[in-house]
C-alpha cells in the first residue's frame, strides 16, 4: 500500500515468515492480520474513498465511507492477506483521551 512517500509493506506467507523465531509458533494458515487494525488518516477522505473505491475489488471493502457516531468519517478495507485498515479523517485522540477535549 503506498500514499504520497509512505509505503507498508507486509510479507505474507513466505517460508521466511514461516521459519521466524516468533511466527513459527503460529499455524501457517492464521489469518495474517488476525487482530490488527491499522488506523491512517487522510486529509480529504471523500475523495481519496472515491480513488480506493475504484480500484480495490469491493469484496475487500468491508465498510464504505460513512460519518460515525462520534463524528469522524471513516471507510475499512482488508487487504488479501487480512490485514484490516481504518482510513479516517484526521483527529487529534491524544488531546481527546487525556483532556477530554474533541479537537477535529
Amino acid at each position: 500500500m503506498k500514499r504520497k512517500e509512505s509505503v507498508l509493506c507486509f510479507f505474507c506467507g513466505n517460508v521466511q515468515v514461516s521459519d521466524h523465531p516468533y511466527f513459527k509458533k503460529f499455524d501457517p494458515n492464521t489469518k495474517r492480520g488476525f487482530g490488527v487494525e491499522f488506523s491512517i488518516p487522510v486529509d480529504d477522505i471523500d475523495e481519496y474513498w472515491q480513488d480506493v473505491s475504484r480500484q480495490i475489488d469491493l469484496k475487500h471493502v468491508m465498510q464504505p465511507l460513512r460519518l460515525q457516531p462520534w463524528g469522524i468519517k471513516d471507510f475499512r478495507i482488508e487487504d488479501p492477506f487480512g490485514y484490516y485498515f481504518r482510513v479516517n479523517e484526521p483527529t487529534d485522540i491524544l488531546s481527546e483521551l487525556l483532556l477530554g477535549e474533541k479537537v477535529y
